[in-house]
């Protein structure tokens, strides 16, 4: 005897799935020096029926982060500009859908510009670090000095 039962289909419905992209942010410029060329993206996503599947696109790839509520993952991407899409996808069959655009550049960021405002005094602090030192030092030998006297 087998008894069967009958599959139990979700049905779509309007839930909402909140998708959050932490990390890059729209328009910003990303510097890596990785082989392969990679950014990781940084999010979070619910849905009140549960999360099925995270998927990040690029122009050149297609990664797929899992079903957790906070992802981060490393997409393929070039030298330039590019394009970073991810994809929410609920138990219930509903997506959420983000994109964002990123500048790729490789090599180490520039240097911070610094700005000084006000009088440089050369070599100041070396100085008055060099004279601690000096009389550290001297208290220190002195200090054995007159041990080895008694």
């Amino acid at each position: 005897m087998i008894i069967a039962f009958p599959a139990i289909n979700p049905v779509p419905g309007d839930e909402e799935i909140n998708l959050i992209i932490t990390f890059p942010k729209e328009g910003d410029e990303v510097w890596i020096d990785v082989v392969p060329p990679h950014v990781t993206v940084h999010g979070e996503v619910d849905a009140p029926s549960g999360i099925r599947s995270v998927v990040v696109q690029s122009e050149i790839g297609e990664v797929s982060c899992g079903n957790g509520m906070e992802f981060a993952c490393p997409v393929p991407v070039s030298s330039g500009k590019n394009k970073i899409t991810v994809i929410a996808t609920d138990n219930l069959g509903n997506q959420a859908e983000k994109s964002l655009n990123v500048t790729i550049r490789s090599g180490p960021p520039p240097p911070l510009l610094i700005i000084v405002l006000g009088y440089l005094i050369e070599n100041a602090l070396g100085y008055i670090i060099g004279i601690i030192g000096v009389l550290g030092v001297l208290l220190i030998f002195l200090k054995f000095r007159r041990r080895k006297r008694r």
